[in-house]
């Protein structure tokens, strides 16, 4: 439901969006070379795999874009932006305001 709601929230501000449902379909979207990223929109809780081991696999593969992490866990540990270069958080249940800024400054 959250995947479907951020992609209808980036289409309405005229953003392409390629969704994903799991860590092997978005590393098949970002090698395929068909599309140029310029952010990645990340849930902190996917998978059986860490927030940590999701990121440090995207970013061998997509190393310089933005990721923009959105998760309803609000235990993050200070260092986490900084380590995984993380452009910003949103944290849910996020507003469509909230959620189109951060994305814009992210950009």
């Amino acid at each position: 439901f959250i995947r479907e709601l951020v992609q209808d929230f980036l289409e309405l501000e005229n953003y392409h969006c390629e969704t994903a449902s799991n860590l092997e379909q978005a590393v098949q979207l970002i090698e395929s070379g068909e599309h140029t990223f310029a952010l990645i929109l990340l849930d902190r809780n996917l998978e059986d795999k860490s927030p940590e081991e999701v990121i440090i696999e995207l970013r061998a593969v997509q190393s310089e874009t933005p990721i923009v992490i959105m998760t309803g866990d609000l235990d993050i540990p200070d260092d986490f932006l900084s380590k995984y270069n993380i452009s910003a958080v949103i944290n849910k249940p996020f507003q469509y305001d909230e959620f189109i800024n951060t994305v814009k400054q992210s950009l």
